[in-house]
């Protein structure tokens, strides 16, 4: 029995038409001004429909390929994967150096990734991103979920940035809050830049704010930055509080451009009442964290001075250490701070800075806690941008509907007032 052979479409083509009952006074009129050319011009569209789907279908799964399951994870983990992949290649570089040399270069590769004497409020992290057709809406802009999509991955590489000790040991960062501002779009296929500072801390939690902004073009003059919104009437928030994000943060936010000359993501120009501003505040996120080794709380001051962050007016160190350009266009400083050969003895242990997460730092005597006076120049300026998150302590009578005492301004007293009607 032989196998049957394809027929092609010319074949089906005129085999169509000779079913067809020509004879009819419908068909026979149609069928003779058809030429020949048509015929076959109408047989290749046929015959290439499938190979067009296939390459439409092969075109459409590339472009969408970063929404396809595991790329989230994979986005997430990457930056830990280029430690690892640098780390590796840094052991096989030094495989032929003796044991004590070796490891003092290992101490030193981990350390040159440490935020080391850079100010808390003066260093910025930046990570660049693209928006894809997948991440966007039916606006042809960024989608709102992927904001937040892009911020995961931004925020775990921030987190290795700015506390590589922490995860050193096995520590982690939970995620306790996340707000988001949406004002202005970000149009589809274009690059955007996440940045990064440390907003403020307490005893507990520790906040990081996100900006996305329009990078600075080559051909753009770098610096030329700090133009300003005007400004109609009083400066206030939709609801009519003032301190509902924050002044400072709010005064930072109506900046139309970052130092060194990116454009902020803001809101369109446009016409609102006297006590609402002109430009609102940007495409801003607040991330609410709290460090942990194991289910014990580490003090955000410990964490950011084992990384090695400091506060001098001597030293205003700022850069951006292990993601590139700094994003302010100074060069990131290696001015150690007093106490970092203390640290440097912890982190040679890994157990010793382990069990000094895990409440180790309790049995330190005053004059070896670092930590209590290693942001002693810039207390006051935590503490004024303190309220903007946390707001002001709830005062006696400060009781919601619900009977419990709520906090005042800051984003945590607009999220308790609403919690105490729950």
């Amino acid at each position: 029995m032989t196998a049957p052979t394809a027929v092609r479409p010319r074949a089906q083509a005129h085999s169509l038409l000779a079913s067809l009952p020509l004879s009819s006074p419908v068909f026979a009129p149609l069928v003779r001004k058809m030429s020949a050319k048509i015929l076959d011009l109408l047989a290749g569209v046929v015959g290439a429909t499938p190979r067009v789907a296939k390459w439409l279908g092969i075109a459409l799964l590339v472009v969408n390929a970063g929404g396809l399951p595991l790329i989230w994870h994979f986005r997430v983990f990457s930056a830990l994967f280029e430690l690892r992949l640098a780390q590796l290649w840094h052991n096989i570089r030094h495989i032929h150096l003796p044991r004590k040399r070796k490891t003092a270069a290992l101490e030193k590769f981990f350390e040159d990734r440490q935020p080391v004497g850079l100010h808390p409020f003066r260093a910025k992290w930046a990570v660049r991103g693209f928006v894809w057709p997948y991440a966007s809406d039916f606006n042809l802009h960024m989608s709102n979920s992927s904001y937040a999509a892009a911020l995961d991955s931004a925020r775990f590489r921030f987190a290795l940035a700015m506390f590589p000790l922490v995860f050193k040991t096995g520590g982690w960062a939970a995620l306790a809050g996340t707000h988001f501002s949406f004002i202005r779009e970000i149009p589809m296929l274009s690059t955007y830049e996440v940045r990064a500072e440390v907003g403020a801390w307490d005893e507990k939690w520790i906040w990081i704010v996100a900006r996305f902004v329009k990078p600075v073009s080559k051909s753009k003059r770098r610096g030329k930055a700090g133009e300003k919104a005007p400004v109609n009437g009083h400066v206030v928030s939709a609801n009519g509080n003032a301190d509902a994000v924050g002044q400072e943060l709010l005064k930072k936010a109506i900046r139309l451009h970052e130092e060194d000359g990116a454009d902020v993501y803001s809101a369109h120009r446009r016409s609102f009442p006297s006590t609402y501003l002109l430009t609102p505040p940007p495409a801003i996120t607040v991330s609410q964290l709290v460090y942990k080794q194991g289910r014990i709380t580490i003090p955000p001051a410990i964490v950011l001075a084992t990384s090695g962050f400091f506060a001098s007016a001597e030293h205003p160190a700022r850069g951006t250490p292990g993601l590139g350009v700094p994003t302010n266009g100074v060069a990131m400083t290696r001015v150690p701070p007093p106490y970092w050969a203390q640290v440097q003895d912890l982190a040679r242990d890994v157990r010793k800075l382990k069990a000094f997460y895990q409440g180790g730092w309790r049995d330190y005597p005053p004059e070896q806690r670092f930590w209590e006076y290693a942001f002693d120049a810039c207390e006051a300026e935590r503490q004024q941008r303190l309220v903007s998150f946390a707001g002001q302590a709830p005062a006696e009578g400060d009781y919601g509907s619900a009977g419990k005492l709520v906090v005042k301004g800051g984003l945590l007293g607009g999220m308790d007032g609403l919690k105490a009607y729950i």
